[in-house]
């Protein structure tokens, strides 16, 4: 091959290698600073040697060859330069391998390895990370650290651009992100710096701040528990000396009451014996007069008919008290003969019931219950509760030691009106109301307020108001239920039963009924009282009930004679009176047993404005009790025994405006 053959080679090997130099790339910084740049000049060395077939060529070859060698020198020197510059622009030159030559022994450069690419760097490249540049907020262009939009800050702590701020600044002179105001020129600042970076504490602070408040609620409530305690031992403190002071308040209360009642008693002692032989001459007046004529004593009105042998025997009942009574229709004695309980009326649209003391009638306390006239009243035999009814819908039961109601016990659906109740004897728990479509609900006071409080319900074989309920126990041992309507008085046996369906075993036929009692030492023993009608009298009937175990059977007491019986019912007819007349409203009547069996009845007559009282030894009345003004009613007569270790009775009757008292020292 001729010399200027192979220098053409040389020039297309040359002009490769640059092609396939790596070229800088102004896009790609990691890169370019990755790459280290090359300062040092390598020489290209080209292998001369020449084919066999010319080794034995002429010295004019040898000679063309020694000029094609200087020629590949030259061009080498000028690659070197070359090479030399790209190393000072920082590329990365690579040089080629003068080991490896062509097929035809043609020296050649070494190919240079590819560059990577940009998602996979070289292992050991240093990547820097260059941060952005801070942003102006008037014109979003990056700030610059020289030249008019350098980086600046006002004094409320903002940054920008310096050309924009300053614009701003001389058109609206605030800052246009807090809009604080900026007087001019001279609050700009520059900062030396490349870029803006803080750390990103928000969250740490926020989460200060709640937990400085936090702290500070905690110290709070912290505090405030300690006063409340301080104050709680305060409060007992004071609530132990108030105590300690109702007692001994108690104690001088309990030791001027006895002083009292012993001056009073000592009072009504000589009294008494003043009047001695004024109330003997009395006596003796009387017996001798024809007629009878009423004998006016301090302790009552007593009218003695001549021919009645029961005149002479103890009647010892003397008047305790008389006290006012507003609307009263009903009341109640205690079995302790220590006090009683009667309706009155508060307002025009509050009513309730009154408790008053039978040893001094001074101490008296009004409970307010209902909203209409309260219809019947009964005192438990513990004589700590006491129940009421009334037509406003509900059934109460009232504390008597706190003088509140405890209980109010709804009426069934579609019963408003309640016109008797009463307590039973053999459950402490049992609570009865008689209603005005004759029927008689079960309440069980264990149960306020839900739907099984009414436990049994007793149906009457008339729909009429049932105004009195009484219960007795048995000659079986059960307890049974009397009920009285306006035309008859029904009998259910064994009401304490679980069965809601108890049929009456009896019914008494009475016209006119208006009145049902019973003895309280006997509940068995039952007084059963009409009014006066145009056709008939007025008339008590006395009935035992103690055997009213038979099938259903009319018992009528205006055609029963005493000691006669209802074989199918066992109710025997005791006794009846009559002889009195009674007022047009409803009046109740009282019945009870002495210590020697005589059976006494007493109630209102409307004829001669007196308190009639019969016995069982006579039909005819044996004592009358008055003292009543003309316009007054007698609406209700009870009695109560004390069976206690000294023997009491105390009987009270009821008018349209008074309540009085009379008591027995011996029953």
């Amino acid at each position: 091959m001729a010399p200027w053959d192979r220098h053409g080679d040389i020039d297309d090997e040359e002009r490769d290698i640059s092609e396939r130099t790596v070229q800088h790339s102004d896009e790609d910084d990691i890169f370019q600073s990755a790459v280290v740049p090359v300062h040092r000049r390598v020489p290209v060395v080209v292998d001369l040697a020449v084919d066999e077939a010319d080794s034995d060529g002429s010295a004019s070859d040898q000679s063309e060859a020694s000029d094609g060698e200087a020629t590949v020198r030259a061009h080498t020197e000028t690659q070197n330069e070359e090479v030399s510059r790209t190393a000072a622009a920082g590329d990365q030159v690579v040089h080629p391998d003068p080991e490896k030559t062509h097929e035809d022994g043609s020296a050649t450069a070494k190919r240079g390895r590819k560059r990577p690419r940009k998602d996979e760097p070289a292992a050991n490249a240093t990547i820097i990370e260059r941060p952005q540049p801070t942003e102006c907020t008037v014109c979003f262009d990056p700030c610059t650290m020289l030249g008019r939009h350098r980086l600046v800050a006002l004094k409320c702590g903002h940054v920008f651009g310096k050309k924009c701020i300053e614009r701003w600044v001389a058109e609206r002179r605030t800052c246009p992100n807090c809009n604080t105001s900026v007087r001019g020129r001279s609050e700009i600042r520059p900062l030396f710096t490349a870029h803006v970076a803080v750390v990103d504490n928000s969250g740490i602070e926020e989460m200060k701040t709640m937990y400085e408040a936090e702290k500070s609620k905690r110290i709070q409530l912290e505090t405030e528990v300690s006063r409340m305690r301080l104050q709680l031992q305060l409060a007992e403190l004071e609530r132990a000396r108030e105590q300690t002071e109702v007692e001994r308040w108690r104690r001088e209360y309990t030791d001027l009451q006895c002083r009292m009642a012993s001056e009073r008693f000592a009072r009504e002692g000589a009294t008494l014996q003043s009047q001695l032989p004024s109330l003997f001459a009395s006596t003796q007046a009387t017996n001798l007069r024809p007629s009878v004529s009423p004998c006016q004593q301090g302790f009552g009105s007593v009218l003695v008919k001549k021919e009645t042998p029961a005149t002479q025997s103890g009647w010892n009942y003397r008047e305790v008290f008389r006290a006012p009574s507003q609307g009263g229709r009903v009341f109640s004695i205690a079995a302790s003969c220590s006090f009683a309980c009667h309706g009155t009326t508060a307002s025009a649209d509050v009513f309730g019931i009154r408790k008053i003391s039978c040893l001094d009638a001074r101490h008296a306390a009004s409970i307010a219950l209902h909203q209409s006239p309260v219809r019947d009243v009964k005192i438990n035999a513990a004589e700590d509760m006491a129940l009421t009814t009334a037509f406003d819908g509900k059934l109460v039961l009232t504390q008597l030691n706190s003088l509140s109601a405890v209980l109010k016990c709804p009426f069934p659906a579609g019963k408003r009106h309640g016109w008797s109740c009463a307590f039973s004897d053999v459950d402490p728990f049992a609570m009865y109301c008689g209603f005005h479509d004759g029927t008689i609900a079960k309440y069980d006071m264990r149960k306020p307020g839900t739907a099984d409080a009414i436990v049994s319900i007793f149906e009457s074989t008339q729909q009429q108001p049932v105004h009195s309920l009484q219960l007795f126990v048995g000659s079986d041992g059960k307890e049974h239920l009397s009920a009285a309507t306006f035309g008859s008085v029904s009998v259910f046996r064994d009401v304490n039963q679980a069965s809601t369906s108890q049929a009456h075993v009896a019914r008494i036929g009475v016209l006119s009924c208006c009145s049902l009692s019973s003895v309280q030492t006997k509940r068995s023993k039952v007084l059963v009282s009409t009014r006066t009608q145009q056709t008939c009298a007025a008339k008590h009937v006395v009935f035992d009930m103690s055997n009213a175990v038979g099938r259903d059977r009319m018992l009528g007491p205006t055609q029963s004679e005493p000691g006669d019986s209802a074989p199918s019912t066992g109710i025997v007819t005791l006794f009846d009176v009559s002889g009195h007349r009674t007022p047009p409203v409803l009046s109740r009547s009282a019945i009870w047993e002495a210590n020697d069996g005589t059976t006494y009845i007493a109630s209102g007559d409307e004829a001669t404005h007196t308190t009639m009282v019969w016995s069982s030894t006579s039909p005819e009345p044996v004592h009358r009790l008055g003292g009543y003004g003309a316009s007054e009613t007698v609406v209700d007569v009870q009695h109560a025994v004390n069976t206690a270790r000294i023997p009491k009775a105390m009987l009270g009757v009821l008018t349209t405006q008074q309540l009085v008292m009379f008591a027995s020292s011996s029953v």
